[in-house]
């Protein structure tokens, strides 16, 4: 990356409780919000070169599968924590 910016955050328990469970085995947390926010972006995970192909450039069916694809696993996680949080209270 020729070009870099530190970018910081603070996020709750409920969003550090999510990220926490989309780590992969060895990745700090950083790391795991930056390879998610690259996947949420369309850009490359899988390398430090990040992928050439700009979101503007694609199709909007493209950009809404991208988009959908994301957004699948987080909505399950949100589902079991919404239904975890349910019988907790019950």
């Amino acid at each position: 990356m020729k070009n870099s910016q530190v970018i910081s955050y603070r996020i709750g328990d409920v969003e550090l409780q999510v990220l926490r469970q989309h780590q992969h085995p060895g990745e700090s947390l950083n790391q795991t919000a930056q390879r998610l926010l690259r996947e949420a972006l369309g850009l490359s995970t899988t390398s430090k070169e990040l992928s050439t192909t700009p979101l503007y450039t694609l199709s909007t069916n493209d950009v809404d599968n991208r988009i959908a694809s994301q957004l699948a696993p987080l909505q399950e996680k949100l589902n079991q924590l919404e239904t975890a949080l349910g019988e907790f209270i019950a």
